[in-house]
């Protein structure tokens, strides 16, 4: 994402971080670490990061310069990157461009 919008890294995290959490625990992955997950986010925050991140103004992915044209190209550089054997299931192409998407 940095690679095509210049943002900064650590927006970048923040604006994914609530869709990437979902698919995630969508596609199953390790239900009781996701639940601790959530629980720490929910201590931490007073609430889950989604509504947490709104209150607070932390901007989408669009407002940080992504071209929603962009996240076909986006998504499957996303899925081929190092970064993605850390990520806990594998996530399809379609996953990561709904987790894009869900971050405009």
């Amino acid at each position: 994402v940095g690679g095509v919008s210049g943002a900064p890294h650590g927006a970048i995290c923040g604006a994914l971080l609530p869709h990437g959490l979902a698919a995630n625990r969508a596609a199953g992955a390790a239900p009781d670490r996701m639940a601790e997950i959530d629980g720490w986010m929910r201590e931490a925050l007073g609430e889950g990061v989604e509504p947490w991140a709104k209150r607070h103004g932390l901007p989408g992915l669009s407002a940080l310069g992504v071209d929603p044209a962009d996240i076909p190209s986006v998504a499957e550089a996303a899925g081929a990157s190092t970064s993605m054997k850390g990520n806990p299931v594998p996530l399809s192409r379609d996953v990561l461009e709904s987790v894009l998407r869900a971050a405009l």
